[in-house]
């Protein structure tokens, strides 16, 4: 119940924070076209392009901790829960990979904060490396992710489907 409760108090301080962080970056954004526009030499256009470079990756951070610190709706889609916590897990200089293999998106009516739970503890494990993305979002296999006992047991009593192999976690979402 705590953890629950501390989750719902993490979005609600993480989400305007973000959203002031990304305003900010907007800002600088605006700045940076105008020195852009203005650099009357080759390393003051190369350093305004480095910069802009810069701007690029902090926003999105900061609208990936925006669509993490939002409810998750229901129906929710599996594969775009994915796409939203693996811009996060690569900032903490983790290198994940998707593989896609999916020509139907797949929604499915289980709790969205038990999917976004359930995927983002097997990301966050040390050995997490790939992830594949089958049948549509049905089905999320994350290479070298593990899943705590008690983010398993949430997950199954939500209707996850979660097969632990060695090697390799298998999340299944009908």
């Amino acid at each position: 119940m705590v953890a629950a409760l501390w989750v719902d108090l993490l979005g609600k301080l993480a989400g305007p924070a973000a959203h002031a962080v990304n305003n900010a970056l907007n800002n600088v954004a605006i700045n940076l076209a105008l020195v852009q526009s203005r650099a009357n030499t080759a390393a003051a256009a190369a350093y305004a392009e480095r910069a802009d470079g810069y701007l690029m990756e902090a926003t999105r951070l900061a609208q990936a901790v925006m669509a993490l610190a939002r409810p998750v709706p229901v129906p929710v889609e599996p594969a775009s829960v994915l796409h939203q916590l693996v811009p996060v897990i690569r900032a903490a200089d983790r290198v994940v990979e998707i593989r896609d293999e999916m020509a139907l998106v797949v929604t499915t009516p289980i709790d969205g904060a038990a999917v976004r739970l359930a995927l983002a503890a097997a990301l966050v494990e040390e050995g997490a490396s790939r992830v594949h993305v089958l049948r549509g979002g049905e089905e999320v296999q994350v290479e070298g992710g593990g899943v705590p006992a008690d983010v398993a047991d949430a997950a199954r009593r939500a209707g996850i489907g979660l097969r632990v192999e060695l090697g390799h976690v298998t999340f299944t979402f009908t």
